[in-house]
């Protein structure tokens, strides 16, 4: 009886030294990017939240990571950059200064998904209508703020009609 229990403690001890290793190839070299979002950790503070949509998210992603110091032309610029990010859904025309940091975002996508709050305040407004285009803005500026907005367009029997609303559902 000692043996069986001593052998299931060892082989107990050995599952659990496995499942400690489970993430022995962790890449190290990544948390270098960390120090990339530490520049514009207040963009995506202040652009991302719950309701933003995956679609946005991930473009938004790519313009707080992406590393002025990596373009040809870098060495010795004094006026700020623009770059622009695409994707099938829309783009981000982001302006960076010389460090790094973003200055200002204007972000148009088409067709993505609405948050739940949106697509409920038009579901209570407009029960019988279709949605039949989506478009999603932002304008950001490290100095002025942002401003965030949806327009849909609805359908019913022929007629459209295009809503303004912002994340919140408030439909203006």
């Amino acid at each position: 009886m000692k043996k069986i229990s001593i052998s299931l403690v060892l082989m107990g001890m050995t599952s659990f030294g496995f499942a400690q290793n489970s993430y022995s190839k962790f890449d190290y070299s990544l948390l270098e990017n960390l120090g990339k979002l530490d520049a514009n950790y207040e963009y995506i503070e202040e652009v991302q939240n719950d309701l933003t949509p995956n679609q946005v998210k991930y473009l938004e992603n790519l313009v707080c990571f992406w590393d002025v110091s990596e373009l040809e032309k870098y060495e010795g610029l004094m006026q700020p950059i623009e770059v622009t990010y695409r994707s099938v859904h829309g783009y981000i025309v982001a302006t960076y200064d010389r460090r790094g940091k973003i200055l200002t975002a204007k972000e148009h996508f088409k067709d993505i998904t609405l948050p739940q709050k949106v697509s409920v305040s038009i579901a209570i407004k407009y029960p019988d209508w279709t949605r039949l285009k989506t478009r999603y803005s932002l304008s950001y500026n490290r100095f002025l703020g942002t401003k965030k907005h949806f327009k849909v367009q609805i359908g019913k029997d022929g007629q459209k009609k295009w809503l303004k609303i912002d994340p919140s559902g408030k439909i203006s």
